[in-house]
């Protein structure tokens, strides 16, 4: 969780992204990736055609209202991971039928697949919650959402207390 919280701290967080399908999705995020400096020109491309291509292997979306487009590859030099909130939830696949609003794509070289397990993990387990789905969608801000999830680690830590 901790990952997630510092990617969403350190900017990687696209809120009302206005795509209607997963490629569309993968190559907005892509492109975000690129102008912010976080990937080359050639990252760009090899996460593109990677994460497209696995797309169409396996569809990424989980249920819940979220997807986890993941790609690990040579060329990339450490894991990362972008939030987006999509501006209309939109339909990719998912096994409980429900339309995907929130997206976390994963990327970084091959190594790091094993350590993407626990995040993957914790993403499942974050947006079976209904109150931080809520609250999630309700974010205006960056620091909204982080707040957001804040709350959400509090309260998972009191339930562990108890």
């Amino acid at each position: 969780m901790e990952f997630l919280r510092n990617t969403i701290a350190e900017g990687n967080c696209l809120l009302n992204l206005d795509e209607r399908s997963m490629e569309g999705i993968i190559c907005s995020a892509a492109e975000f990736l690129h102008q912010t400096g976080k990937l080359t020109e050639d990252q760009t491309k090899n996460v593109i055609d990677g994460l497209i291509q696995r797309e169409q292997a396996a569809p990424t979306a989980i249920g819940h209202g979220c997807a986890i487009p993941h790609y690990y590859g040579p060329g990339l030099d450490q894991p990362m991971m972008l939030f987006i909130r999509l501006k209309h939830a939109v339909n990719l696949g998912a096994p409980d039928g429900l339309a995907t609003r929130f997206v976390f794509i994963l990327i970084g070289p091959e190594p790091s697949a094993a350590k993407h397990l626990d995040t993957l993990a914790s993403i499942a387990r974050l947006m079976a919650d209904g109150e931080f789905h809520f609250e999630a969608a309700r974010a205006k801000t960056q620091q909204d959402f982080i707040d957001a999830l804040d709350r959400q680690l509090r309260a998972v830590e009191r339930v562990i207390e108890a």
